[in-house]
C-alpha cells in the first residue's frame, strides 16, 4: 500500500501543479481583466453619481429660484394688466369724448334748424299781419284814391315824375 499510497500523491501532485500551472497562467490574466472591469464599473458609478448630483443641485437650485420667477410672472402679469387698464380707460374716454363732440354738434344742428323754423314761422306771422293791416286799410273809397292817383301819375308827362320818389 505505500507504493500505491505514493503514486496516488505523485498523481496528486502532478494534478495540483498543472492546475497551478493553468491558474497561474489564465487567473492573472482573468484577476485583471475582472479588476479592470469592476474599476470601469466603479468609474461609471462615479461619473453617473456626479451627474445625478449636478442635476440635483440644478433642481434644487431651480426650486430655489421657483418662488422668485413666479413672483417675477406674477408682477409682469400685474403690469401686462395695468397697462391693459390703462388702454381700455384711454380708450373709452376717447369715445365719450367723442360722442360728447357728436351730441354737441347735433345740438347745435338742431338748434340752428329750430331758429331757422322760428324765424320762418315769424316772417309767415309777420306776413300774415301785414297782409291783415293791409286789408283792414284797404277800403274802397282807399282802393278808389288810389287807382285816381295811379291813373293822374300816368297821365303827367315822363319828365314830371323824375322829381318823385316811390314810397
Amino acid at each position: 500500500m505505500t507504493s500505491e499510497l505514493l503514486w496516488k500523491w505523485v498523481n496528486f501532485a502532478i494534478l495540483a501543479g498543472a492546475l497551478g500551472y493553468l491558474v497561474y497562467k489564465n487567473a492573472g490574466a482573468f484577476f485583471r481583466s475582472r479588476t479592470d472591469a469592476i474599476r470601469k464599473g466603479i468609474e461609471e458609478a462615479d461619473r453617473l453619481r456626479q451627474q445625478a448630483e449636478a442635476r440635483l443641485a440644478e433642481m434644487e437650485e431651480r426650486l430655489k429660484n421657483l418662488a422668485a420667477e413666479v413672483q417675477a410672472l406674477r408682477t409682469h402679469a400685474g403690469q401686462e394688466m395695468a397697462a391693459e387698464n390703462e388702454r381700455l380707460r384711454r380708450e373709452s374716454e376717447e369715445s365719450l369724448r367723442k360722442i360728447r363732440e357728436q351730441a354737441s354738434q347735433e345740438i347745435a344742428s338742431a338748434v340752428k334748424a329750430a331758429r331757422h323754423e322760428v324765424q320762418a314761422h315769424a316772417a309767415e306771422l309777420a306776413v300774415g299781419l301785414a297782409a291783415t293791416k293791409i286789408r283792414s286799410l284797404l277800403t274802397q273809397e282807399a282802393d278808389e284814391g288810389l287807382v285816381v292817383s295811379f291813373l293822374n301819375d300816368l297821365e303827367k308827362p315822363a319828365g314830371d315824375s323824375r322829381g318823385k320818389e316811390l314810397n
